[in-house]
């Protein structure tokens, strides 16, 4: 039943590429508004994919990068929602935790061989993390598809939305990549947000990365804190990174906020007991501040 939908779906978007040979952008783009308005499902969203890799090239770059930003929110909408989510969990026994591979030719015929080629084609992939499996969007799935189209923003925003999907800044409270990479990652995030400060996209994604990172690199993990839970010092290594980062970057916002956090760095010795709740408050005030205002001067 589900190779004759796809089938079914396949003669549908070739009757609309006939018929698309003539029709304006506006009625294209009315046909692709109402593939992601329907109701969320697996076939839904490669039918879309198709549907871009049949029409894109007719559109501007601005309006196909408008368009892959909407599928964008197609694919996290679908994730988020999970329809499918009994289907991803089944995907588990074919997962191979070294590589983080499914092994597609141990799934036979079916539904859930269906699934697996229907979310893989749309530019998503599978992951176990924190103890379930989960869809994932492939940033480099979609370069790989719709790259030539995208303006260079959009571009450098996948590029680096893709690395931190692939490594996650956590997994279960602990660090999972070192400081230098948050720095590099928020270093990106701020370029692009100083670059391109009238792009909506911009302006919503890089600045979650942004913010999202410099959090973390002013806190740490719960489980990986940046203040050691036994001997209350700050963490040396982290200290020596953020230093050389200064000396390199003096001129970013990023290098602001570390100054300033250098400031209560010094200010409490770099010691903090976490246990002592006066100490806590005002370490994590702190950093509120910091976040709030690394945001408000990146945006200027």
């Amino acid at each position: 039943m589900m190779k004759i939908k796809r089938v079914l779906w396949i003669v549908g978007l070739l009757i609309l590429g006939l018929a698309g040979c003539g029709d304006s952008e506006q009625q294209l783009q009315s046909d692709f508004s109402a593939l992601i308005a329907d109701p969320l499902n697996s076939e839904q969203i490669w039918a879309t994919s198709e549907f871009l890799h049949t029409n894109l090239d007719r559109f501007s770059e601005d309006d196909a990068g408008d368009m892959i930003a909407a599928y964008e929110d197609l694919l996290l909408r679908y994730i988020t929602e999970n329809p499918d989510h009994t289907l991803v969990a089944d995907l588990k026994p074919y997962y191979d935790l070294k590589t983080g591979l499914i092994d597609a030719e141990k799934l036979q015929a079916g539904q859930l061989a269906t699934f697996y080629e229907n979310i893989t084609d749309a530019s998503m992939f599978v992951v176990y993390y924190e103890n379930a499996m989960t869809l994932r969007v492939n940033y480099r799935g979609l370069i790989e598809s719709y790259g030539t189209f995208l303006p260079d923003y959009q571009l450098r925003l996948y590029e680096l939305t893709d690395e931190i999907v692939r490594k996650p800044i956590s997994e279960n409270a602990t660090l999972m990549v070192d400081w230098e990479i948050l720095l590099e990652r928020a270093l990106q995030a701020e370029t692009l947000l100083k670059e391109f400060p009238e792009v909506e996209l911009i302006q919503t994604e890089a600045l979650w990365v942004y913010t999202s990172h410099i959090n973390t690199i002013l806190m740490g993990t719960t489980n990986t804190p940046i203040f050691d839970y036994k001997t209350m010092e700050f963490s040396k290594k982290a200290k020596m990174i953020y230093e050389d980062f200064l000396i390199s970057n003096s001129e970013t916002t990023l290098s602001w906020v570390l100054i300033e956090y250098f400031t209560y760095l010094h200010s409490v010795d770099d010691r903090l007991d976490y246990s002592d709740s006066t100490m806590s408050k005002v370490f994590f005030d702190t950093c509120d501040w910091l976040v709030s205002e690394a945001e408000k001067r990146v945006m200027e």
